[in-house]
């Protein structure tokens, strides 16, 4: 059977370009405020030329001269992403439960990429982190993020004995971390919070919460996450949000949304799941924003060059 063609790119309005309409707005108000005053100068200074400023749009992609990809994976009902920034510099988030770790590595290397500069384990559950093994077994690993959490599984300690089968350590996740800061970008963990957690709760409450900046565009990374820490975690707006713990109402609610206003979201989700993701308090919150799942939309890929995204889908339309 021929596998469908994938989807045509759909440019999405960012935040930033919203925020930089203001801004220009407000420049043209000033600008007749001091008209009068301008009409003033001697006539030796009026005859002086001044040279045009870029627009935002030309700084937002001259500042980062190239673009950021973000893959959202459809591992089933798992998480993955994987990045490629314009510096050649690879990240990986999860790589979903256990059999869809082969899965994982044939993709990226599929890319072009035979090896892995950044991989991230957002928290020990085995629909994130199962799948991590065959990354680290089968490519070259340049460093490895964990948070300070651990749980007795199969599944953890396959992942715990992989990062030492490449002779790795695992560098502590955290909030107010900075991994990496490149060309015109930058990645940083807002989360977990350590001075807030307890030894009694849950593997979800230590979900790694990660921003990626790229120029005037921003990406979201939460996790099984819940709303609460998201909505400590991050305060400014984001155009791009993985929606946290697969679009359970845990993770998302209006009061977030309203907060962060996102300009597209992506579920990572499996088909017919049996935990009824996402689920309709979720979907209520979204609504109005563009939003993306895997299970509908399979391999998702959002592009950015700094300035604008682009969305393009391996079948389907948008969620709504």
């Amino acid at each position: 059977m021929a596998l469908p063609a994938p989807s045509p790119s759909s440019t999405r309005t960012t935040n930033a370009q919203c925020r930089a309409v203001v801004r220009v707005l407000l420049a043209l108000v000033c600008a007749l405020c001091v008209l009068p005053l301008l009409s003033a100068c001697s006539s030796a200074e009026s005859g002086a030329s001044t040279p045009a400023a870029p627009t935002t749009e030309e700084e937002a992609k001259a500042s980062v001269g190239g673009e950021l990809k973000v893959h959202f994976f459809d591992v089933g009902q798992g998480d993955c992403q994987f990045l490629e920034f314009p510096d050649g510099t690879t990240m990986l988030i999860d790589a979903g439960p256990t059999d869809a770790g082969e899965g994982v590595v044939q993709k990226i290397k599929e890319l072009g990429h035979d090896s892995i500069d950044i991989l991230v384990a957002s928290h020990p559950d085995s629909d994130h982190i199962g799948g991590l093994r065959y990354p680290l077994r089968e490519m070259k690993v340049g460093e490895v993020w964990a948070p300070d959490a651990s749980k007795d599984t199969y599944a953890y300690e396959k992942f715990l004995k992989a990062v030492d089968g490449q002779g790795l350590t695992i560098n502590k996740a955290e909030s107010d971390t900075t991994i990496r800061e490149g060309e015109g970008y930058s990645i940083e963990f807002l989360g977990p919070d350590m001075s807030r957690q307890r030894d009694d709760l849950d593997s979800n409450s230590f979900s790694t919460i990660i921003r990626v900046q790229f120029g005037d565009t921003s990406f979201l990374f939460t996790g099984d996450a819940y709303k609460d820490q998201i909505d400590r975690a991050e305060e400014d707006y984001v155009d791009v949000l993985k929606v946290a713990h697969h679009g359970s109402y845990s993770g998302t609610d209006e009061k977030l949304i309203e907060q962060i206003q996102p300009s597209i979201a992506i579920i990572q989700y499996a088909e017919d799941n049996p935990y009824g993701y996402p689920h309709d308090e979720v979907r209520a919150a979204l609504e109005g924003v563009p939003t993306y799942g895997n299970a509908e939309n399979g391999d998702i890929t959002v592009t950015s060059d700094g300035w604008s995204l682009d969305v393009l889908l391996s079948r389907g339309d948008a969620l709504w």
